[in-house]
């Protein structure tokens, strides 16, 4: 402090980094641990500042000046000691005074506390040293002539040094009866082992990321290491850790995606990462408007394969689709893409997909349905879909499952539907579902349909549908209400493909792709 300014200084640069200006008045003492730095005014005003956050934690009024500060290890508690001889206990967490006593000898010019982070040595006219959880006096020393200015233990706590006011040399004190417990810990250079993280809350973080509707995440969980911790940083920030590893913040969330980027470090310098997204969301969903929403449809249809067997059905399966869906719904012409046969190469169906990454918008709506080949490698427990051009067991030439979760996880729509009759489509769905409620398509979704799980699927009749595309678009024809949900869609042809064929079709959410429990409303032309 300088005058009424804390200026905090790079020590390594020596280059001026911050400065503020709490208080009116010169401020008499300071104190750091931790990030925090505590300041005291001489008109008794303290201020409790976290650096890291760039924002005052707390303001204390008292009714004189503090002439000494110290603050607990992780910064828990804040002891303060008085011109008139009071000291003081401050609950940073709870934000109150704890407890208030009267040390008798006047001013206290100097608080240290003991490596145990249990015993403080207070200075005034004379030195004594209490107990930090019960403030209790547990020894009293009377070898003081004048006022004590300064005053620490040795790190093994057996023994305390003090300098007087008017002495030319400092003091040491015996103080091994004390029986101070050595809490630091040392460094070993075989040590490879990295810190353990625990998060308590959020209690669910699936794929990484965790839905949060309040503006602030309560972040709760202990970090724990055999040798000590040395420090915790919650994105960039020291965050205060407690004797038992536990820690506590709250963190301020903007809506959208937050990156939360946990790092421990112990004292041998292993570290330990953690990362995960919280999404900050409204209690009621977006803000969606069906009516404002553009609706895509990529429609994928293959017959004719250079090196696989040839399929009878699956284009006339895409164009009745797409027919349906124009002729029926409420999907516009202009925002319909339609590929097949030699078109459908692995790269024009990837560039194709990639393409919808930036034409869609997070008030939009995305549709896909593919008809083709598929494959699974049981070796790599993978999926694809067959393009056009693909070799046989040339897994190189196919576009894998992984490929296209990618692709869906980052076209930023309200809503995306993929509907797959291929052989083998099952393995890119979530084992659950759930049931539609009138407000979930507020709520992002990211479902699927498929024709069957891993098993081969028919391609039906030659010149007619197969029996999955049959009943999809039967149930869309024939359907009368004026708007379906995806969960009514893929009820019903589960059912009535597994009645009629020996494929048992699967729907549900799609793995780890920003589903957020809503669902795609159909709703037909007006």
């Amino acid at each position: 402090g300088r005058n009424n300014t804390l200026v905090i200084w790079d020590v390594v640069s020596g280059a001026r980094v911050k400065s503020y200006q709490d208080h009116r008045s010169n401020v008499k003492s300071i104190a750091a641990a931790n990030g925090v730095v505590v300041t005291a005014d001489k008109d008794g005003l303290i201020v409790v500042r976290n650096i890291e956050l760039d924002s005052i934690l707390v303001k204390i009024k008292l009714t004189e000046a503090v002439s000494s500060i110290a603050i607990g290890r992780n910064a828990g508690k804040i002891f303060f000691g008085t011109e008139s001889g009071q000291f003081l206990k401050y609950n940073l967490e709870q934000k109150v005074i704890e407890s208030q006593l009267d040390n008798g000898r006047g001013q206290i010019n100097q608080l240290s506390m003991a490596s145990d982070n249990l015993h403080m040595v207070v200075g005034a006219r004379d030195i004594k040293v209490y107990d930090t959880e019960s403030m209790s006096l547990v020894k009293e020393y009377d070898q003081v002539a004048s006022a004590v200015i300064a005053a620490a233990f040795t790190p093994d706590g057996d023994n305390l040094f003090f300098i007087e006011e008017f002495a030319p040399k400092a003091t040491c004190l015996d103080v091994s009866d004390l029986d101070i417990a050595i809490s630091m810990n040392f460094r070993d250079d075989s040590d490879n082992i990295p810190p353990q993280i625990y998060l308590s809350s959020p209690a669910k973080i699936i794929d990484n990321r965790v839905v949060n509707y309040e503006s602030r995440l309560v972040l709760r969980g202990s970090v724990m290491d055999d040798y000590g911790v040395q420090e915790l940083k919650i994105n960039g920030i020291v965050t205060p850790v407690k004797e038992n590893g536990n820690f506590v913040i709250n963190i301020p969330l903007s809506m959208g995606d937050n990156f939360i980027n946990i790092e421990v470090t112990d004292i041998n310098q292993n570290t330990a990462l953690k990362k995960f997204v919280a999404v900050r969301k409204n209690m009621d969903g977006t803000a969606y408007d069906p009516s404002e929403a553009n609706n895509y449809l990529l429609v994928i249809g293959i017959n004719k394969y250079e090196h696989w067997p040839q399929l009878y059905n699956a284009v006339k399966d895409a164009n009745d689709v797409v027919s349906i869906l124009l002729g029926i719904y409420d999907f516009e012409f202009s925002n319909v893409t339609l590929i097949t046969d030699e078109q459908a190469t692995r790269s024009n169906l990837y560039n194709t997909l990639r393409e919808f990454v930036n034409k869609v918008g997070p008030k939009d709506n995305f549709m896909i349905y593919y008809s083709g080949h598929g494959y699974f490698d049981e070796v790599l427990n993978e999926g694809y879909w067959v393009p056009s051009d693909a070799r046989v067991n040339q897994t190189g030439d196919y576009l894998s499952n992984s490929d296209i979760s990618k692709i869906i996880a980052n076209i930023n729509s309200q809503h995306t539907f993929l509907v797959a009759d291929a052989c083998f489509s099952g393995s890119l769905f979530n084992e659950s579902s759930r049931g539609y409620a009138e407000n979930v398509e507020k709520f992002r979704s990211r479902w699927g349909l498929a024709s069957g799980r891993l098993e081969t699927v028919s391609d039906g009749s030659i010149g007619a549908n197969s029996p999955f595309a049959q009943t999809f678009i039967r149930y869309l024809k024939t359907n009368e209400k004026d708007k379906i949900a995806i969960s009514q869609l893929v009820q019903y042809v589960k059912i009535e493909v597994a009645e009629i064929s020996d494929q048992t079709p699967i729907g549900n959410p799609l793995k780890g792709v920003g589903d957020e429990g809503g669902e795609f409303v159909l709703y037909k032309k007006q």
